[in-house]
This record gives C-alpha cells, sequence and structure tokens, in this order.
C-alpha cells in the first residue's frame, strides 16, 4: 500500500498550510520549522508511505521514544527553569488568557 489519495490529499494541504505560513514572512516566528515540516510531510508520508505500525518487528524501540518524548514534556512543564520552552513544547503556554480577552464578548 502506498497511502492511496487521502495520503496525497493530507500531505498537499500540510505542504501548502506551510508555505502559507512561510510566504507571509509573519514576525517573531522560526520560519525553518515551517521548511523543516514541509520535508518531513514529504520524507515521512509521501515517500515511506508504504510503512506503518504495523511494519515495526520490535516495539521495545517506539516505546523508549514514546516514554523520551512525554518524559521531556512532563519534566519541561513541572521543572521549567530546568528544560527549554521548546522541547517542553510550553511555546504559547502564557497565552491562552489574552486570547480568551481578545475573542470574549464584551
Amino acid at each position: 500500500a502506498h497511502g492511496g489519495w487521502p495520503t496525497v490529499v493530507a500531505a498537499t494541504i500540510m505542504v501548502c498550510f506551510h508555505l502559507g505560513i512561510l510566504t507571509a514572512i509573519p514576525m517573531g516566528v522560526p520560519l525553518e520549522w515551517n521548511v523543516f515540516m514541509i520535508f518531513g510531510v514529504l520524507s515521512l508520508f509521501v515517500g515511506h508511505a508504504c510503512l506503518g505500525l504495523a511494519d515495526v518487528k520490535n516495539p521495545v524501540p517506539l516505546a523508549i521514544l514514546i516514554a523520551a518524548v512525554a518524559g521531556i514534556v512532563i519534566a519541561g512543564n513541572v521543572f521549567p527553569r530546568k528544560i527549554s520552552f521548546l522541547p517542553a513544547m510550553r511555546h504559547y503556554a502564557g497565552n491562552w488568557d489574552t486570547t480568551l480577552w481578545c475573542i470574549k464578548p464584551s
């Protein structure tokens, strides 16, 4: 299986989404992330569409990867001074109240 039309449609949407952000040239945004995501989508989901989770022969490395990512995110949120906001995925954690204020009816 090569992923079929759902993979092509989803990959096209994701590439267009990131190209839209990239071409808008927003201020204060790490634009290299969008370039990385475009290459990632094309490499992982188009170039290797024939591979899936059912093809994993040994689940231990996958379990270790998931545990490591979850552990870094949890540790980064419990100990914010020890772990950067980027691996802890706290990019916009402080903006929720301002966003709520902007969209809340007055």
